[in-house]
């Protein structure tokens, strides 16, 4: 009996294993979680300082800089403290925001966000004075890291989600909801 072709089966069979267990492992998709957080802030305007709001040409004006804390419930966390800030414009629209949500572990989520005040049914906005009442709130949001797991860089990506609530610009007390996908692991 011939035992050649047995032996180049086992070889075969030797080198297919051999490469299979040189080859990378094929990378596995990262799982998404969903992140909500309801929040309840309250802000301050200060002056506009430094770069901080550097604008493009062709917006309107920055007014100020929007300097916002508060608290709410955020899964991933539980119970949160929320400290934001951004520059606003003086047609109602910001940008350049930047948050950092932190449970009483110290456990976060910070990320970035854009958008604009839309007039309720009652906002105000006076001809020679300031805008006031309840204005709705329609943000853009990514999540750009924090210490919950490895969150992948959304902002890196340009990966946006829609956020909203309401303020009063009268008060300066706002409701925020967020709800959107991350990339953890």
């Amino acid at each position: 009996m011939d035992s050649r072709p047995i032996r180049t089966v086992v070889a075969i069979g030797v080198v297919l294993a051999a490469v299979l267990l040189a080859a990378p492992a094929t990378a596995q998709p990262h799982e998404r979680f969903r992140f909500k957080s309801d929040l309840q802030t309250t802000s301050r305007l200060v002056p506009v300082s430094g770069h901080q709001c550097d604008d493009e040409t062709g917006h309107a004006p920055v007014v100020a800089v929007q300097q916002v804390t508060g608290a709410g419930d955020a899964s991933l966390l539980g119970p949160v403290v929320d400290e934001q800030s951004h520059c606003i414009r003086a047609d109602l629209t910001f940008f350049n925001g930047h948050f950092t949500i932190t449970n009483a572990q110290g456990r976060t989520i910070v990320g970035r966000y854009f958008g604009q005040l839309v007039p309720t049914f009652n906002s105000t906005f006076p001809p020679n004075a300031p805008p006031g009442g309840p204005w709705f709130i329609f943000g853009n949001v990514c999540i750009e890291g924090g210490t919950v797991g490895r969150i992948e860089n959304d902002c890196a990506a340009d990966r946006y989600q829609p956020a909203r609530g309401i303020t009063n610009l009268d008060s300066g007390d706002a409701t925020i909801f967020i709800d959107q996908l991350i990339d953890a692991h």
